[in-house]
């Protein structure tokens, strides 16, 4: 079976084995990304593997490659828990000031509705005032008593 892979889909056997993503065979080796691909998948073909952890494990069974390649995977895996652990805390940060500026936000609306009332209220204390007087235009005349300093 290995005697049927070319040199080069060797070389892309052994990158695939060590964690190297198709990406970084293309890069290592000098080759555009869609030619690695083209390796790595008649690689799986010529080996009968599906996916690429079959393919290692195939491998290493039949002595092609050391058990001991996989190293990088487990560092990639440790990173990108490491950088999941960072998002999440960093969601977490998000989480609690949205709540925060949630809170703040119902005070505002709160004190908003409040001054609103407020406002209102001497509005038809001031129109009541006018009505009183019976004057039409409340710009003429003293203020009233409303509005007046104390």
């Amino acid at each position: 079976m290995i005697e049927s892979l070319t040199a080069r889909e060797r070389q892309v056997l052994q990158l695939i084995a060590a964690g190297r993503t198709t990406k970084e065979v293309a890069r290592e080796l000098g080759i555009s990304f869609k030619t690695a691909a083209c390796h790595r998948q008649r690689v799986l073909d010529k080996c009968g593997a599906v996916n690429t952890a079959e393919l290692v494990r195939h491998a290493v069974q039949k002595g092609w490659i050391s058990g001991t390649a996989p190293a990088p995977i487990l560092d990639r895996v440790r990173r990108a828990f490491e950088e999941s652990r960072k998002y999440r805390q960093m969601l977490r940060v998000a989480v609690d000031e949205s709540r925060s500026l949630r809170a703040k936000c119902k005070a505002n609306c709160a004190l908003f509705r409040s001054t609103r009332k407020e406002l209102r209220t001497r509005c038809d204390e001031l129109l009541t005032a006018v009505r009183k007087t019976g004057d039409a235009d409340p710009n003429s005349g003293p203020p009233p008593a409303v509005f007046r300093a104390t």
